[in-house]
């Protein structure tokens, strides 16, 4: 399988294996609108199998953003594809590019339910480092 195309902030290339018939990793959203998402991907697969999908991470991370995490969270649970494509990128960076995954995994459930079970922001300093950590299902 090849490797994701994606290049980080600092110029290295992205270490992940890019999804079949993608040339993205499930954490570097494609900039071609046609690449099969995480879905389409896993019903393109020529095997007959129960999949499951897990957004592994947190939500923001290394500063706490709780309202970041919220917009995310909303968007997933609403299925709202304008919320979630209206999340500043800008603030989807570093430990926060986690994001994505579980934007992914929301995607790939998008005919479930979402239950959020948590959210806990989990502050480590004064100064707001940390990380938001939320629990879900889709069913």
């Amino acid at each position: 399988m090849a490797r994701c195309s994606a290049t980080t902030k600092k110029g290295s290339q992205c270490r992940l294996k890019a999804l079949e018939g993608s040339s993205f990793c499930a954490v570097h959203i494609s900039p071609d609108p046609a690449a099969p998402t995480v879905r389409e991907a896993i019903e393109a697969w020529p095997v007959e199998a129960r999949v499951g999908v897990v957004a592994s991470g947190g939500l923001s991370h290394f500063v706490v953003d709780e309202e970041i995490d919220q917009l995310a969270l909303e968007g997933m649970k609403e299925h709202n594809l304008d919320k979630l494509s209206a999340l500043p990128r800008e603030r989807l960076n570093a430990g926060s590019s986690e994001i994505r995954n579980w934007i992914s995994a929301s995607g790939a459930a998008e005919h479930l339910e979402m239950e959020l079970i948590d959210y806990v922001p989990c502050y480590r300093s004064p100064a707001g480092t940390g990380c938001g950590m939320g629990f879900a299902t889709w069913s």
